[in-house]
Parts: C-alpha cells; sequence; structure tokens
C-alpha cells in the first residue's frame, strides 16, 4: 500500500509540474 502511495504522490507531484510548465509555456 506505502508503494502504490507513494508512485501516486510522485505522479500528482509530475502532473502538478507539467501544468505548470505547459501554463507558462503557453504564454
Amino acid at each position: 500500500l506505502l508503494r502504490i502511495s507513494n508512485k501516486i504522490n510522485r505522479w500528482s507531484y509530475h502532473g502538478a509540474h507539467a501544468q505548470i510548465v505547459l501554463f507558462l509555456a503557453r504564454d
């Protein structure tokens, strides 16, 4: 369960980072 939680946390972190990059690149 802990491994799955860590994987989800990493996914959400990269997802947020990608959204920020796309937001800045859009401008």
